[in-house]
């Protein structure tokens, strides 16, 4: 028949082997990692602004606040709601603590450290620690003070005037309970006043 010699033939074809040396590819070849994105450029929110604190939401939507020394004027806290992807604030709103003052007290010592922001249930909660000036508390105490602004539309609005809730430095903070019966934890310690335990927040 016809095609027992083409096989033949074929079997007898030569394997390519030049160089002899060559084996074939046995490694992949070397390759460099894809450039890492470049990050989106920083957002300015404030050229007097210090101490910032910021909460971000499920919906990547970051609630920042930070102090601004208002010279001779008392500090205000100031809060700005970034929504996700935005380069600003949509919503902007300046947290004012007015108190009454005695002799040898005034707004320049209505002096803020660095705010903090916690979100209790629906609610943002927003502190302030004011120190030297002074406000009785609700434990009969007198020396430096805690503020606290609530919202309960995710920043749109907030309490014109804030509830007078401590007096403790404020430092990392948390929430643990339920919506109903929540507890906003000062966890830190005071080394002038000692330990500051729990402050209690009811929404």
């Amino acid at each position: 028949m016809g095609i027992a010699p083409a096989i033949a033939s074929a079997a007898g074809t030569p394997v390519y082997r030049d160089p002899p040396s060559y084996k074939g590819v046995k490694t992949a070849p070397k390759t460099k990692a894809a450039p890492a994105p470049k990050p989106p450029p920083p957002v300015a929110l404030s050229d007097a602004g210090s101490f910032p604190d910021v909460l971000v939401d499920e919906a990547g939507t970051a609630h920042v606040v930070w102090n601004e020394d208002r010279g001779d004027a008392a500090d205000v806290v100031v809060y700005c709601r970034v929504k996700r992807g935005a380069t600003g604030c949509d919503t902007r709103a300046e947290l004012n603590w007015e108190k009454p003052y005695g002799t040898g007290d005034g707004p320049q010592y209505n002096s803020g450290g660095p705010p903090k922001i916690v979100r209790v249930g629906g609610q943002l909660v927003v502190f302030s620690h004011r120190y030297p000036t002074v406000s009785d508390k609700p434990d009969g105490g007198s020396s430096s003070t805690v503020v606290a602004w609530t919202s309960a539309d995710g920043g749109t609005t907030w309490t014109p005037t804030p509830a007078i809730v401590g007096k403790w430095n404020l430092t990392q903070m948390a929430v643990i309970g339920s919506e109903d019966d929540p507890t906003i934890l000062n966890v830190g310690v005071d080394p002038l006043c000692g330990a500051p335990g729990p402050l209690r927040a009811r929404p």
